[in-house]
């Protein structure tokens, strides 16, 4: 049962919201629309993996399609780039033999 309840409630509702057994919609439908296009619209975002050279080890680089620049690194690289130069300074990476 679907109720349209503009007349009782606020518009701060979702649309699929139940309760009791009631789906509980907004009045507007372009509003409704505009929620199911956001929520449904695909995220045009790749992974991508990368090979950090210091620690022999990947992280995940998070992608944007449209612009093809990097939006996340996980974890960061400038976190890994500090951790190996740490490593470096205190001798913990070895990457040649004496």
């Amino acid at each position: 049962m679907v109720i349209d309840t503009s007349s009782v409630y606020n518009s701060f509702f979702l649309s699929g919201l139940e309760k009791d057994g009631l789906y509980l919609i907004q009045s507007d439908p372009e509003k409704e629309q505009q929620a199911i296009e956001q929520r449904f619209h695909p995220s045009h975002r790749h992974l991508r993996f990368a090979y950090h050279e210091k620690l022999h080890d990947y992280y995940i680089q998070v992608i944007d399609d449209e612009t093809n620049q990097v939006v996340r690194e996980i974890p960061p690289k400038q976190l890994l780039d500090n951790y190996a130069a740490m490593a470096e300074k205190f001798g913990l990476v070895v990457d040649e033999k004496i």
